[in-house]
């Protein structure tokens, strides 16, 4: 399996339409899938801006396989001790994406023109803060 923004897209995609499915659940459900994310998820939000930074940093020079392992292999999370950071990062495009665009155009966006620059800029804001 490779990593790429379009799957960042799909994973975040995933995501929010788990919690339309199945509403009303702890938050760290939706990525974790079992009562153990509480404290992933606790981490993840109270470090959003730094593993975003990390990804983005990740993106520009690793390949797609070391992405997936590090970002969204069990396997991973070497970078801050918690694996799977990758779905997290999804979820914030995605989220950000319906944010811009409104929820049917967020779905199909990974398909338009400019779609990877457009998710390749949204990496790269407030990296230097």
């Amino acid at each position: 399996m490779v990593c790429s923004i379009r799957q960042e897209n799909q994973e975040g995609a995933a995501i929010h339409f788990s919690r339309q499915t199945v509403a009303n659940l702890h938050p760290s459900i939706y990525f974790s899938f079992n009562d153990e994310g509480y404290e992933w998820l606790t981490f993840a939000e109270s470090h959003k801006h730094d593993i975003k930074k990390a990804f983005a940093e990740d993106y520009a020079v690793e390949s797609p396989q070391s992405l997936f392992k590090e970002w969204f292999s069990i396997n991973g999370g070497k970078k801050f001790g918690f694996n799977r950071l990758g779905y997290f990062i999804g979820d914030l495009f995605f989220q950000n994406q319906i944010a811009e665009l409104g929820e049917i155009k967020a779905i199909i966006a990974w398909g338009k023109r400019g779609f990877e620059e457009q998710a390749k800029k949204w990496l790269s804001e407030d990296i230097n803060r």
